[in-house]
């Protein structure tokens, strides 16, 4: 199963202050809910792990991520992941873009493109499921996000 998911957003935040947080793996990842950085394999490398329940299936994929681009100068950053769950229901994989826009000193338009495949019992679950799944978690990764920046000053 395979799906484009997209998301635009403002954030009332300067474009600074934001890509200091998107451009972090180890800042980013907590306000996904169930993400967690586990290590630093390389300078664009990293193994993880997200937690995610699909109706009644509740997995853990660990798998790494790498950081195809980051593009200081344009607020763009490019991952890309893959991923097994611990117990043989499936694996999946990713690859994600974000991009930031200035609005001014106050705040930052946020697009994002993520195309997710899936693979295997995983996959029976989540083409029903992915896009309530992806929207929801979107929102609380976005409100985690809001927080984190609003605590920084």
């Amino acid at each position: 199963m395979k799906t484009t998911l997209q998301h635009n957003v403002t954030l009332e935040q300067p474009i600074d202050k934001v890509w200091a947080v998107l451009s972090d793996p180890w800042q980013v990842a907590p306000c996904l809910p169930g993400a967690e950085v586990t290590e630093a394999l390389s300078d664009t490398e990293y193994a993880g792990k997200v937690k995610i329940k699909l109706g009644p299936l509740g997995l853990t994929v660990k798998g790494r991520i790498v950081v195809e681009e980051l593009d200081h100068a344009s607020y763009k950053i490019r991952m890309r992941g893959k991923g097994k769950d611990a117990l043989g229901a499936g694996s999946a994989s990713m690859t994600m873009t974000g991009q930031l826009t200035s609005l001014g000193d106050s705040s930052t338009a946020l697009a994002t493109e993520a195309e997710i495949e899936i693979h295997g019992r995983m996959a029976q679950f989540a083409s029903r499921l992915i896009h309530n799944v992806s929207d929801s978690m979107f929102n609380k990764f976005l409100a985690n996000l809001q927080k984190k920046l609003s605590e920084a000053g």
